[in-house]
């Protein structure tokens, strides 16, 4: 797995590996942590000169969403993955990057260091922004949607603890998506009265 604790040094090996300081073209797609994965390498100072992420589209700016950390996250197949456009944006923004486009099927955003932005015609996020077209992808027939999200929601409007049992999933396994999902933040602990560890 590729994760916070190695990536700083598979990258550290690539540099050896092609002899250059820096990548000029570096895409991310793992489905889950790849947000907490650029994290990490920009706090690294390890900045690709483009950089290809893939989005979770069914969150459109400016609404933000990223699933919480788990060094073993698998993807399950649902929309339940990696973080909206906005949250990628506000870090890329934060590291002197620049969003430039998201390809046309809403899956991949498209960064290039600041040094670089001048040579494309700059929009708002609102104005690149895909949403998903699952019919544009020739690897899917759609992302089946997640009750995660309506569960964490539910839980945090109405101040309660909820638990929601569908056949999607096993009344365990809807357990479990409430505590990593509802309850991964301190204000939702405090609400709930739990503390996750």
């Amino acid at each position: 797995f590729i994760d916070r604790d190695n990536i700083v040094s598979i990258f550290r090996d690539a540099h050896t590996f092609f002899d250059v300081t820096e990548l000029d073209f570096f895409s991310l797609d793992i489905d889950g942590n790849d947000f907490y994965i650029m994290e990490e390498l920009f706090k690294n100072s390890i900045f690709p000169k483009v950089v290809c992420v893939e989005y979770n589209a069914k969150f459109h700016p400016p609404h933000k969403f990223k699933i919480k950390y788990n060094k073993t996250h698998v993807w399950d197949g649902t929309d339940y993955m990696g973080c909206s456009l906005q949250d990628y944006t506000d870090l890329f923004t934060a590291n002197n990057y620049t969003l430039i486009c998201c390809n046309i099927p809403g899956i991949n955003a498209f960064y290039v260091r600041n040094e670089f932005a001048g040579a494309f015609k700059q929009y708002t996020i609102d104005e690149i922004y895909q949403p998903f077209r699952y019919y544009l992808s020739p690897f899917t027939l759609g992302h089946k949607p997640s009750l995660k999200y309506l569960a964490a929601y539910l839980a945090f409007i109405h101040k309660k603890k909820v638990l929601i049992i569908s056949n999607e999933m096993s009344e365990e396994k809807m357990r479990l998506c409430l505590i990593t999902t509802a309850l991964n933040n301190k204000k939702i602990q405090e609400l709930h009265g739990q503390k996750i560890s």
